[in-house]
């Protein structure tokens, strides 16, 4: 939460719509969690699907950032151990 909320204010982006960026790398559990503390309610598979909907192809999802180790050939499916 704190990286999100980090991003939304370094990119200028309008906090009111913070429930978006939840939504987009929180688990439902932790979203719900956060609910008090979002400017603006949306619920999450409304959130999701917002999200979803204005996502470009290819970028910005978590399962295709290199950290996350998803997406990636040879990451944690890779069935190594």
């Amino acid at each position: 939460m704190p990286q999100i909320r980090a991003a939304v204010g370094r990119l200028g982006l309008n906090a009111d719509f913070l429930a978006l960026g939840l939504a987009a790398f929180l688990p439902e559990e932790e979203f719900a969690s956060q609910a008090g503390e979002m400017p603006i309610y949306i619920p999450y598979d409304a959130a999701r699907a917002l999200v979803t909907r204005f996502q470009s192809a290819g970028r910005f999802g978590a399962l295709h950032h290199y950290e996350s180790g998803l997406g990636m050939t040879g990451g944690l499916d890779s069935g190594s151990s």
